[in-house]
C-alpha cells in the first residue's frame, strides 16, 4: 500500500527544503492573527462559546492539510457554514447548553461521513447541481443573516431567540430603545478604526491590533459595569476526544441538515481550491482533497467542534503570505493550541461586541446585491434563481433557500430543454454572414430552410423540437428543402429518433427533402441503426449540402429571383 496516497502530506514533506521555513512560518503566524480572533467570533454566530471555534480551529487544519490535496488551502470555521449550523440547530435546542454544544459536534460528525462517502465513492459529480447562481444568491443572503445575529452585540442588547431572520430584525428595532451607548460608540470606534487602519496601514494587523487596544480599554476603564459583555470564562486545556451523544429523536433531523451543510461545504472548497490550484500551477485531486475535507469534520466532532470547510480568507492569508507548503497549516494549528491551552484566561476580557465587529467586517464582504442584477443581466433564469434563492433565505431558513435554488435551477434547466429554440439561419445583409435568427429574413431564401436545433433531441423535448421545425416549414410554402444544422445536437434517444422519423414523413408528405450536417458520431450511429438514412442526406458541411440542395429547387423560382444568398444562386440564372 502506497502511504502517500492516503496522507498525500508525506510527498511534500518529504521534500520540504528549508529554505521555505521562513515563508511558512510568516504565514503561520498571519493566519493566526487573522483567524484565531475569527473562529472565536465565528463560534458566538453558531450559536456556541467562542472557545469551539478554537477547538475546531485548532484540528479541522491540520488534518485537511495531512490528508488533502492542496497544500495552501486553510480549513477551518466559515461564515456561511456558521449560520447553516445556527439555523439547524436552534430549534431543537438552546444556543450554549451543553444539549446544543453536543448537537454542533454530532452535526460535525455526520456531515464528515457524507463527504468521505462521497469522496471514496468519486461521486463529487453531484456538485455540478449546485446552481452558481442560487450559490450566490444564498451567499449574500447568508452575510445579511450573519450579521444580524451579531447586531445584539453592537447595540448591547437583549434579543430573543428567533429563527427568521426578519423575525430577528423586527426584535432588534423593538428593543433598540435599551441600547447600550457605551457598547455602541465602542463598536463605532471598532469598525472606523479596523477600516481607517486597514487602508492606511494594509501590512498592519489591524484587526488584532484595534481587538487588543479595546479589550484593555474596556479593563481598565472597568467597562464590565457599564454593562459592555465580556466573553468571560472559557474552559482551559483542549478537552479530551469523545464521541457525541446520540439523541435517536433527532437523527433524521440532522442528518438532512448535514446533507445540505455538507454540498455547501464542499461547494465552497471546490470554488478556492480551484482558484488555488490556477494561480499556483499545483495540481489537486479533488476527491483527495475531499477525503481531507470529510476527516476534519469527524475528526472535529471528538474535539467538540463544529461543521468546517475550506476558507476563502483563511486560504487568501496564507497564499498571499507567501507560504510554500502546508507547513504554515501547522504552524496555526500550533498556535491555536496554545490560544487554548495558554490564553484562556486572557480571553476573558475580550468584549463581544469587538468579536461582532470583526464578524460583520468579514461577512459584509460577501453581500454584493449587485451580483444579483449583474446574473439576471447576463441570463435571466439565473437571475431568477439567484433572487428566489436569496428572498427564500431571508424570508424562511438559509438552508431552505439553497434547496428552493437548487431544484428552481434544476426546474428551469428542465424547462429550457422541453422548450428548446430551432433557429433559422440565413444572411445578413449588412455583413454578408450567415446568422441564427428566431424568424426568416427577407434575404432568406425562399425554397431553402436552413435550420438549428440548440440542444439534444430527447424525450422532453423531441415532440416540441419537431413541431418546431414544422412551423417554421409550414410558414413557408415555397420550401422545397430543409437543412438541419445539428453541431448542438449532441444527444438523441429513441423519442428524439421517432421524432426525427416522423419529421421525414411528414416533409416527404410535402414533398420536402430533408439535409443532414455536423452529426456527431453518436446521433449517427443511432439514426443508421433505425434504418433512417436512406430517406434523409447526410453532409458534413453546409456548402456541400446546399449544392446537393440545389438539385431538388425549383429553377424557375431561381431564375427571378435576385437576392445572391449562396454561391449557386448565380449559376442557376
Amino acid at each position: 500500500m502506497n502511504l502517500e496516497k492516503i496522507i498525500p502530506a508525506i510527498s511534500w514533506l518529504r521534500n520540504y527544503k528549508s529554505r521555505y521555513f521562513y515563508f511558512d512560518l510568516i504565514s503561520g503566524i498571519n493566519l493566526g492573527v487573522s483567524m484565531i480572533p475569527k473562529a472565536m467570533a465565528y463560534a458566538l454566530v453558531a450559536g456556541l462559546p467562542p472557545i469551539y471555534g478554537l477547538y475546531a480551529s485548532f484540528v479541522a487544519p491540520l488534518v485537511a492539510i495531512l490528508f488533502g490535496s492542496n497544500k495552501l488551502l486553510f480549513t477551518g470555521p466559515v461564515g456561511v457554514m456558521t449560520v447553516l449550523v445556527f439555523t439547524a440547530l436552534s430549534p431543537l435546542a438552546e444556543p450554549g447548553t451543553p444539549e446544543y454544544i453536543n448537537m454542533a459536534a454530532l452535526l460535525s460528525l455526520i456531515v464528515g461521513f457524507i463527504i468521505l462517502v462521497i469522496a471514496l465513492l468519486r461521486l463529487t459529480f453531484i456538485l455540478n447541481l449546485i446552481s452558481h447562481a442560487a450559490v450566490i444568491g444564498f451567499v449574500n443572503a447568508a452575510a445579511l443573516i450573519i450579521t444580524a445575529t451579531q447586531l445584539k452585540y453592537i447595540f448591547g442588547i437583549h434579543v430573543p431567540k428567533e429563527e427568521y431572520v426578519i423575525l430577528m430584525f423586527l426584535e432588534i428595532l423593538k428593543n433598540l430603545p435599551e441600547t447600550n451607548l457605551y457598547v455602541l460608540g465602542l463598536s463605532i470606534v471598532a469598525f472606523a478604526s479596523i477600516i481607517y487602519l486597514h487602508r492606511r496601514y494594509p501590512r498592519m494587523p489591524e484587526t488584532l491590533v484595534v481587538l487588543v487596544v479595546l479589550t484593555l480599554l474596556v479593563y481598565f476603564m472597568n467597562l464590565e459595569e457599564k454593562g459592555v459583555e465580556l466573553v468571560g470564562s472559557l474552559p482551559q486545556g483542549l478537552p479530551m476526544p469523545v464521541f457525541p451523544g446520540v439523541d435517536i429523536s433527532k437523527l433524521g433531523v440532522l442528518i438532512a441538515s448535514a446533507a445540505v451543510i455538507a454540498i455547501v461545504g464542499m461547494t465552497e472548497t471546490y470554488s478556492i481550491s480551484k482558484i488555488v490550484a490556477y494561480n499556483t500551477k499545483q495540481k489537486v485531486d479533488f476527491n483527495q482533497e475531499f477525503i481531507g475535507q470529510g476527516l476534519a469534520n469527524i475528526a472535529t466532532a471528538f474535539f467538540r467542534g463544529y461543521p468546517v470547510c475550506g476558507s476563502f480568507s483563511g486560504t487568501s492569508v496564507n497564499w498571499s503570505s507567501g507560504a510554500r507548503t502546508g507547513v504554515s497549516i501547522i504552524i496555526f494549528s500550533i498556535l491555536a493550541l496554545l490560544s487554548i491551552t495558554v490564553l484562556t484566561p486572557v480571553f476573558y476580557y475580550l468584549p463581544k461586541f469587538m468579536l461582532a465587529v470583526i464578524v460583520i467586517l468579514a461577512v459584509m464582504k460577501l453581500f454584493q446585491p449587485r451580483q444579483l442584477l449583474e446574473i439576471y443581466r447576463i441570463n435571466r433564469y439565473d437571475g431568477i434563481v439567484a433572487m428566489t434563492t436569496f428572498a427564500v433565505s431571508i424570508l424562511t431558513k438559509p438552508d431552505d433557500g439553497i434547496i428552493v435554488g437548487v431544484v428552481l435551477a434544476l426546474a428551469l434547466y428542465v424547462w429550457k430543454t422541453m422548450h428548446t429554440s430551432v433557429y433559422i439561419v440565413t444572411k445578413d445583409k449588412e455583413t454578408g454572414y450567415f446568422i441564427a435568427c428566431s424568424e426568416l429574413r427577407e434575404s432568406g431564401c425562399e425554397q431553402l430552410l436552413i435550420l438549428k436545433p440548440e440542444g439534444p433531441m430527447i424525450y422532453v423535448n423531441a415532440e416540441h423540437m419537431r413541431d418546431e421545425i414544422l412551423r417554421l416549414v409550414g410558414s413557408h410554402r415555397k420550401v422545397k428543402c430543409v437543412i438541419l444544422d445539428m453541431a448542438a445536437v449532441y444527444y438523441m434517444d429513441t423519442s428524439g429518433i421517432d421524432a426525427l422519423r416522423d419529421l421525414i414523413e411528414e416533409l416527404h408528405k410535402k414533398n420536402i427533402r430533408l439535409l443532414l450536417i455536423h452529426v456527431e458520431d453518436e446521433v449517427l450511429d443511432a439514426i443508421a441503426k433505425e434504418g433512417l438514412m436512406e430517406q434523409l442526406e447526410v453532409h458534413e458541411t453546409k456548402k456541400e449540402a446546399i449544392a446537393s440542395a440545389f438539385e431538388y429547387l425549383d429553377k424557375s423560382i431561381c431564375k427571378d429571383c435576385d437576392r445572391d444568398i449562396f454561391n449557386e444562386c448565380r449559376e442557376r440564372r
